[in-house]
């Protein structure tokens, strides 16, 4: 009894901010779509032109580099958090292999802010609804 009114304060948490909805069981059908919010660990003014980019990849072959799968531009994105969609072919997605997202905040063709590391989803019971924390990027393009 003891064991299970522990594992219950322990796991109510998690269900009450939604990390067990977002989370797919290995081997669940592939979504047609993405989506989540980008935020910022601190509190940043951007100006107008500011936009989001979200790039989704396959990665993890060997030493080849990450392979492009879909893209989203949300232009003029306001002050984080911003919510983003990214439409996907679930045929291109393959359940054995590895898949992530990135997030870039860009002015200008100049890098402001990037999620690092990269946020897993999609398959290996990794969600397809995902909060992303971006850092300044230190002058990286």
């Amino acid at each position: 009894m003891k064991r299970a009114l522990v594992l219950a304060t322990l796991i109510l948490p998690l269900g009450a901010c939604g990390w067990f909805a977002r989370s797919a069981p290995p081997g669940a059908p592939i979504p047609s779509e993405l989506a989540g919010t980008v935020s910022a660990r601190e509190h940043i003014a951007l100006a107008p032109d500011t936009q989001l980019r979200v790039r989704l990849e396959e990665v993890g072959r060997g030493d080849a580099p990450p392979q492009f799968i879909a893209e989203t531009t949300i232009p003029r994105i306001g002050q984080p958090p911003v919510r983003f969609r990214i439409a996907i072919d679930p045929r291109v997605i393959d359940p054995k292999r590895s898949y992530t997202l990135t997030a870039r905040i860009e002015r200008e063709e100049q890098l402001l802010f990037i999620s690092d590391p990269p946020v897993r989803v999609l398959t290996g019971g990794n969600p397809s609804w995902v909060e992303i924390m971006v850092r300044p990027a230190g002058g990286r393009k």
